[in-house]
C-alpha cells in the first residue's frame, strides 16, 4: 500500500509572506502542530508551534519566511507505507508533508493514519512489515501512544 492511498489530500499550507499571527491562526483553526510552507505549490519550509511560541511577542510583524525551518522531512505519494513509517519513527515525526512526482505539495500523512493502514493491510504487506526489527515495532507502538515491551 502506498502513501497516496491513505494520505490526507486536503493540502493546508502557509505562505512565506504571511505574518506569524496569520499562520498561528491557521494552525489553531485546523488543529496543526506544524504548518507546511509553500511557494507556488513547492514545499519550502515548515512552521512549528515552538517557533510560534518563540516569536509570540512579535507575531504581528514577523513573517513566516523569516522564522520557518527550511530543512523539512517529507515523503512521496508513491512510497510504501511501511518505509515511511520507519522514517517517521526514526526521526520522531508525527506528520509528514506529501509531494507528488513533480515535487508539488499534495497533502500530508500522520503516524496515526499509517498505524491504521498497517492494521488493515493485506497479508503480504504485513509479512513485509513483519521483517522489520523488534525495535521498529517498539518505536511504532510508542509513537502511537502504546507502551511496547519485548516478550521475554
Amino acid at each position: 500500500m502506498e502513501i497516496g492511498d491513505i494520505m490526507n489530500r486536503t493540502a493546508i499550507y502557509g505562505r512565506p509572506d504571511a505574518t506569524l499571527r496569520e499562520a498561528a491562526g491557521w494552525m489553531r483553526v485546523f488543529g496543526l502542530s506544524s504548518l507546511p510552507v509553500c511557494f507556488y505549490g513547492r514545499l519550502i519550509g515548515r512552521l512549528t508551534e515552538a517557533l510560534v511560541i518563540q516569536f509570540a511577542a512579535r507575531r504581528s510583524t514577523v513573517l513566516v519566511r523569516d522564522v520557518m525551518e527550511t530543512e523539512v522531512h517529507f515523503c512521496f505519494e508513491d512510497q510504501e507505507i511501511v518505509d515511511v513509517s520507519q522514517s517517521m519513527i526514526d526521526e520522531r515525526i508525527d506528520q509528514l508533508p506529501v509531494l507528488d512526482a513533480d515535487l508539488q505539495f499534495v497533502g500530508n500523512v500522520s503516524l496515526e493514519k499509517l498505524m491504521s493502514a498497517l492494521n488493515r493491510s493485506p497479508a503480504h504487506e504485513l509479512w513485509a512489515a513483519s521483517r522489520r526489527t523488534p525495535l521498529f515495532w517498539q518505536r511504532l507502538l510508542r509513537g502511537a501512544g502504546h507502551n511496547a515491551r519485548t516478550a521475554t
